[in-house]
């Protein structure tokens, strides 16, 4: 009930109050559902016996719905917010390949039985740097009240993957002028790191300690 609660204040908020599935808080009872089964089935599929850090809370699940309120639903699905949020609360937890694809399964198994959902395949890259910076009349219309929420920092948009490498070469390119060369390879891994680590720090007193095998990317991301 009381996820239901807040799916529901979250579908009450434009522009979701007008979706033909979400409006008005349909399907919030739903959606909860979901959110607690997924819960649920991760929470018993990976315990402290196997890393003493992998340790699901209560917290987990409130945080992943409370944090949708990050993302810009005017450019987004709620579902892609839903799964890429869930990985990053979840999946970025865990340590081998193997229990990654596991929660994958897991997750994905929920959102297509209960929603028909699909995940694109390439396109899960989320910045705070394009909120509403499209230039399309509706991101104008919205820009001056929406380029920053005040409970939650700047809202992430989806980026695909041509595009999220173009502005980094954009970037590299600017940050070699000023500074110094950066050495960085624009595989996949990397640009999910950026994503990861621009997630938490456009969050007010967003922080964090990234811990890991050396040669992953962190440094440089």
């Amino acid at each position: 009930q009381v996820y239901c609660e807040y799916s529901g204040v979250l579908m009450s908020l434009p522009p979701l109050d007008k979706h033909h599935t979400w409006g008005g808080g349909k399907n919030a009872d739903e959606l909860s559902n979901t959110l607690v089964s997924v819960y649920d089935q991760i929470k018993s599929k990976f315990t402290q016996e196997q890393h003493s850090h992998y340790l699901f809370t209560p917290r987990d699940l409130t945080n992943w719905v409370a944090n949708l309120l990050n993302y810009d639903m005017d450019q987004n699905d709620l579902l892609d917010c839903v799964y890429y949020e869930g990985a990053r609360l979840f999946c970025d937890r865990l340590v081998t390949p193997e229990e990654k694809e596991s929660f994958d399964r897991i997750l994905l198994n929920a959102l297509s039985v209960q929603w028909q959902y699909e995940k694109k395949d390439n396109d899960f890259y989320f910045v705070s740097w394009l909120d509403n910076s499209s230039g399309s009349k509706k991101s104008k219309k919205s820009k001056k009240n929406k380029d920053k929420n005040p409970s939650t920092g700047k809202r992430l948009v989806n980026i695909p993957y041509k595009d999220f490498k173009k502005a980094m070469d954009n970037a590299k390119l600017g940050y070699t002028r000023e500074y110094r060369d950066m050495d960085l390879l624009e595989i996949p891994e990397t640009l999910l790191w950026i994503c990861r680590m621009d997630r938490i720090l456009a969050q007010p007193g967003g922080s964090m300690l990234v811990t890991g095998r050396s040669g992953v990317g962190r440094r440089d991301a």
